[in-house]
């Protein structure tokens, strides 16, 4: 086919590739016209499969509540906002008959991928620390536990979001997460995040839905290297070019801009496939290239000792973001180096 991410996976490495999708029943859910399907069989010896649920089941509800108008990502934290042995209702239609019950054990927890910690300065600045390993059904709830947990006593000077190291995982976990530090606006390209380019050149805008924004003002700084690529370059990408945040790296990331699919097959394998490319709200591409830092920077592997002596200079960080010209103005160009 001509690209190098395209790929044949058998059984095994399949469920581990569609990990991110485990809504803790062993199930992978899917959007279909508007409309929340089981997208392939469930994982054999999960709560799911011993429940009874098949490939196209139709879920109508989850715990009672309606799953229209609902994206994938949200259905699956529905399912997973109880503790781990406690059971989830589901109202499922199957091949066009009526909604029938079943009760599934949530039997996977997901790993929270966040980590945080309050750091002060020698200079008496407070400065909120998070990382972030990986972009999962989690992404979005940790970060947002983890502002909140360091904003409880009061504003904080800075925040620090450390993606180095972060390969990515499910992109909607990108647009979730920047819905937390960015209100949806006014006008439309504030609220672009990132523009997807099909194998036509055909560009499709996907745009800042959020109802869970926390901090929009607090001044953001994403550390990335090399190794931080696909989810974790969406984000960075969109957060800076709408100048909500800096970059902090030693040089570019990793530059992985596509898009994949994981398709199933009837015995358990898959294929995953490329399907699109992305570019940043700036019409910067990703692929190839990475995302450019705006400040050199490389903060070792203690990152919270280096931050507390000094080393990242948030002076410069707010007279860059300061500077920095959003993507709606026609006069707009990148982040000041």
């Amino acid at each position: 086919l001509g690209d190098r991410y395209t790929r044949f996976v058998d059984p095994e490495q399949f469920a581990k590739l569609t990990k991110y999708d485990i809504t803790g029943v062993g199930l992978l859910l899917v959007e279909r016209n508007g409309i929340i399907y089981v997208g392939a069989p469930p994982l054999v010896g999960s709560t799911g499969q011993e429940a009874g649920l098949l490939k196209d089941d139709k879920v109508v509800k989850i715990d009672g509540k309606s799953t229209e108008g609902l994206s994938p990502f949200e259905a699956i934290e529905a399912l997973q906002a109880g503790p781990l042995g406690s059971q989830v209702l589901l109202e499922v239609s199957r091949a066009g008959g009526p909604s029938q019950p079943f009760s599934v054990e949530r039997k996977i927890s997901v790993e929270d991928p966040v980590s945080s910690s309050l750091v002060t300065t020698k200079t008496g600045r407070k400065v909120g620390y998070m990382k972030m390993k990986e972009f999962n059904a989690g992404s979005r709830r940790g970060i947002a536990n983890a502002v909140m947990e360091l904003e409880k006593d009061g504003a904080i000077d800075d925040l620090v979001l450390d993606l180095r190291g972060n390969p990515g995982g499910v992109l909607e976990g990108a647009f979730q997460v920047s819905g937390i530090f960015m209100e949806e606006g006014k006008d439309a390209s504030r609220k672009t995040l990132v523009y997807v380019v099909d194998h036509n050149g055909e560009e499709e805008i996907v745009r800042l839905k959020t109802k869970s924004t926390q901090d929009t003002v607090t001044p953001l700084i994403i550390l990335m290297d090399s190794k931080s690529a696909s989810a974790s370059e969406v984000l960075a990408g969109s957060l800076r070019d709408n100048c909500r945040a800096l970059v902090a790296a030693p040089s570019n990331s990793y530059g992985k801009g596509v898009i994949q699919g994981a398709f199933p097959l009837s015995d358990g394998s898959g294929v995953i496939v490329t399907v699109a490319k992305y570019l940043t709200p700036k019409h910067t591409e990703i692929n190839g290239v990475g995302v450019p830092y705006d400040i050199k920077l490389d903060l070792g592997r203690n990152p919270t000792k280096a931050l507390q002596n000094g080393k990242l200079d948030f002076t410069a960080v707010d007279a860059k973001l300061a500077a920095c010209v959003p993507p709606e103005d026609p006069s707009a160009t990148p982040m000041p180096g």
